[in-house]
């Protein structure tokens, strides 16, 4: 729904941009159209080399330039291209796919989130600068030339539609929201962004978070929390959980399990909560793959499967569920090894443009946990 309205205000934007310059009566539809588009397109691309240029000075690089439907990223060596014609999060220039430095240490970890926050906002920062150079020339060099001036008037206001997008919904927004969050969320987002992209291969370079994020979950118990702390519980747990079936941890802490069990066993009250209940769910899947995995229990995962398949999408013919042809393999109710090899299943499942193989490995992880 977010995206949805975040496409429809960009769409009324760019209406109201056409609006704007057609009063002149200068230009035709078809060539304010394409101005327009130039515009679009050369901010989205400057913004897109800030965030490479300044990433690359903190080590903090990101591999993928989206440009409106359009995604150019390498793999294996090769330049890739996608395109998906919907409201992504690189839509209108974003970092997607982000290559991370080591996180050894406590001074590491702050040095590494201080030097994020500045690369998420070196794309506002370049579309200001478009609006100050587009500003200064349309008072000198374009005084008398009316189509560089058009250009340069939908450059600005293009400009500060990407401005504003990413003050309300992208880079500057994440930044506002870390800067206000905990450390927990901190070290969880950087997990993330550290395994998302590259994979599980080389977890070893982010040993201090992997360390400060199990030891947020220390005192976690099996009792009634007020709704906000067990939502807040639930996430950790549920991610705590995950990170073992990928294989990033060695094991899960007792009072973890311990604090799983209880909430899943308050499932169908939990569940029937409208705030709740995704987030529970999506908890019971992780311990459904934990029970047949970990604990080699295929009894107790199957008798809770039949819980939660009945919350599973079934599919209409042309999508598959993912997640249900997942489980159904990793609990022998039916083969699906090779549908789930092939990457390709999985990137649709997330909606096309995705492009983070960590998942992916994290799920062969747990292909391979069933087969030994």
């Amino acid at each position: 729904m977010k995206r949805r309205i975040n496409g429809i205000i960009t769409i009324l934007a760019f209406l109201f941009l056409g609006l704007y310059i057609s009063k002149w009566n200068i230009v035709s539809e078809a060539k304010l159209i394409l101005e327009i588009l130039l515009a679009a397109i050369m901010c989205i691309v400057i913004q897109e080399i800030s965030y490479i240029v300044v990433g690359r000075m903190f080590k903090i690089q990101s591999q993928v330039i989206c440009i409106g439907p359009f995604a150019f990223f390498k793999y294996k060596g090769k330049l890739q291209i996608k395109f998906e014609m919907k409201v992504y999060p690189g839509f209108f220039g974003n970092m997607q796919g982000v290559h991370m430095p080591d996180v050894k240490s406590e001074k590491e970890f702050y040095k590494v989130n201080r030097n994020l926050k500045i690369v998420l906002c070196s794309g506002i920062f370049s579309d200001v600068i478009i609006i100050i150079a587009a500003l200064a020339l349309i008072f000198t060099v374009a005084t008398n030339n009316e189509e560089f001036k058009r250009f340069l008037i939908a450059t600005t206001v293009v400009a500060e539609l990407l401005a504003f997008v990413a003050i309300f919904s992208g880079n500057v927004k994440r930044v506002l929201n870390m800067r206000k969050a905990s450390e927990e969320n901190l070290v969880q987002e950087m997990i993330l962004l550290a395994v998302f992209y590259d994979g599980t291969k080389e977890i070893d370079r982010f040993s201090y978070l992997i360390e400060r994020y199990i030891d947020f979950g220390k005192d976690i118990k099996s009792k009634n929390y007020s709704d906000d702390e067990m939502l807040s519980k639930i996430d950790y747990v549920s991610y705590i959980i995950y990170l073992r079936l990928g294989g990033v941890i060695k094991e899960v802490p007792s009072n973890i399990r311990k604090f799983t069990e209880y909430t899943v066993k308050k499932r169908n009250l939990l569940v029937g909560k409208p705030k709740f209940s995704r987030k529970v769910l999506n908890l019971i899947y992780r311990y459904i793959l934990y029970l047949a995995l970990i604990d080699k229990n295929r009894k107790e995962a199957v008798e809770l499967y039949d819980y939660f398949r009945k919350f599973l999408y079934n599919g209409d013919g042309k999508k598959k569920n993912y997640t249900k042809i997942f489980l159904e393999h990793i609990l022998d109710i039916e083969n699906n090894y090779d549908y789930l090899m092939d990457i390709n299943n999985l990137i649709k499942s997330k909606g096309e443009m995705w492009f983070g193989y960590g998942v992916y490995e994290m799920e062969k992880n747990m292909i391979n946990l069933k087969n030994s």
